[in-house]
């Protein structure tokens, strides 16, 4: 008896989202290293940022045309200070921001 592979492509699971989300980092607080998730339900220009607490650009993770679907970025931390961090996504006209802790 032969089984059916059941196996999900990128446009099926660009099919069922149904709206932008940004998910709090994992893990957190960090050290060296966390990942950042986030989905948009539609192709668009999308920016992931990482910002400290003056406002001042880190780091920018994501600056492209993105298509429709779930997608993740790793930020190392090595070069900075334990503290308190943002990353802010914007697609589209979504904007998004999430806090994140870094403890060395």
């Amino acid at each position: 008896m032969a089984v059916k592979d059941s196996v999900t492509s990128v446009n099926d699971v660009a099919e069922n989202i149904k709206g932008f989300h940004l998910l709090q980092n994992y893990t957190n607080p960090f050290n060296p290293n966390t990942k950042i998730f986030f989905s948009i339900p539609k192709g668009s220009f999308t920016q992931l940022k990482v910002y400290d607490i003056f406002g001042r650009e880190i780091k920018t993770l994501v600056k492209e045309y993105l298509q429709a679907g779930t997608h993740s970025r790793e930020f190392n931390g090595n070069n900075i200070a334990s503290r308190v961090y943002f990353n802010k996504l914007k697609s589209g006209n979504y904007t998004s921001i999430k806090k994140m802790m870094f403890i060395k």
